[in-house]
């Protein structure tokens, strides 16, 4: 469908799947397969599944009102992996492409996708590193201090220092 008006998470998705479609180019051309496989398994786990997927949880879940954005967001990301994996991960990406995303053509008669530079934010994608950082931070003193993820907090601190993110929790 037309292209819906995107949240803040949904364009920093975009931009890192278009800055992998560049660095994978890249790797490729320079015969580094290895490093843009690395890349691709680093961002459909770590960024795709554990973070993007895990914040637009209540965006599109069956009881709620579904958000055009993220489902448009969802399936695009989705076609371009499959079209990124397709020379690693053959029937894969076929399956993918024709069973879940319900593409009538194969994967492997698409053209290697081009970067949409436009999309690229590195601004965008650096603040959402410091954001994942800070969560990461703040999960980990609660496992410490052995504060469940569903009990509220008074406070957190974040600080910025020389060596990088600090945190205190106040219960």
């Amino acid at each position: 469908g037309k292209k819906k008006k995107l949240n803040v998470e949904d364009r920093w998705l975009f931009s890192r799947l278009n800055s992998l479609i560049e660095s994978c180019t890249k790797n490729l051309e320079t015969y580094n397969g290895h490093k843009a496989a690395v890349d691709i398994r680093d961002f459909i786990v770590n960024d795709f599944s554990r973070w993007y997927i895990k914040i637009i949880r209540d965006r599109v879940w069956i009881g709620n009102k579904r958000d055009e954005a993220a489902l448009y967001t969802l399936y695009e990301v989705s076609k371009g992996l499959a079209t990124l994996l397709a020379p690693f991960c053959p029937l894969f990406s076929e399956y993918v492409y024709q069973n879940i995303l319900k593409e009538k053509k194969s994967v492997h008669l698409c053209n290697w996708p081009k970067p949409n530079k436009k999309m690229i934010d590195k601004n965008l994608e650096e603040k959402m590193t410091v954001a994942k950082k800070v969560v990461e931070l703040v999960n980990t003193m609660r496992k410490e201090n052995n504060i469940k993820l569903k009990w509220p907090l008074k406070e957190v601190i974040i600080t910025k220092t020389l060596t990088g993110i600090e945190c205190i929790l106040r219960n």
